[in-house]
């Protein structure tokens, strides 16, 4: 506050506009500005807006202009965006005015980040879940028919006969 109270740098913006001297709104704006960074409150409010702008614009933008790598034609993925676009849209100004804007927006800031989190981890861990994958197919193999020693239908025919003779043992 001392810097912004000292006559020394502003000198330069001697002057009136109107019925305010240029030094009085100067002085004015620079307090303004500096009362975010002063304000413990406003500080830590000013900290996080930054860090979800920025991580807000650096997801969108991510996906946006790395459209390239997630389609083969670069056309119809910016059409389906652009399509999907309109229901998101509706869904978050439907959400806005029911649940309100904070609430909307954080539980939208905590399915982000769960989802972020669940993706990076898939990342690190993908030979491990493709292994458990590979594992869990070959334990399901016991339980086809042609390891339980069952006979196959080979098409909709042989199942309606094998209906039609159970109907006729139960009876």
């Amino acid at each position: 506050m001392k810097l912004i109270n000292s006559k020394e740098k502003l000198n330069e913006y001697e002057g009136t506009v109107g019925d305010v001297s240029v030094k009085a709104k100067v002085t004015q704006m620079l307090r303004f500005t500096f009362m975010l960074v002063l304000t413990p409150g406003l500080r830590l409010r000013a900290i996080v807006v930054f860090y979800l702008w920025l991580a807000v614009s650096t997801i969108y933008y991510g996906v946006s202009l790395n459209s390239y790598n997630l389609s083969t034609n670069i056309y119809l993925y910016t059409f389906l965006g652009g399509l999907l676009e309109i229901p998101a849209y509706l869904l978050l100004w439907l959400a806005t005015t029911t649940l309100g804007r904070k609430k909307t927006f954080a539980v939208l800031f905590i399915i982000c980040g769960v989802s972020i989190s669940l993706l990076t981890t898939l990342m690190l861990l993908l030979h491990e879940v493709f292994s458990l994958g590979s594992l869990v197919a070959a334990a399901v193999v016991f339980f086809l028919p042609e390891t339980t020693n069952k006979n196959m239908t080979q098409g909709i025919h042989d199942e309606e006969e094998d209906n039609d003779t159970d109907k006729s043992r139960d009876v």
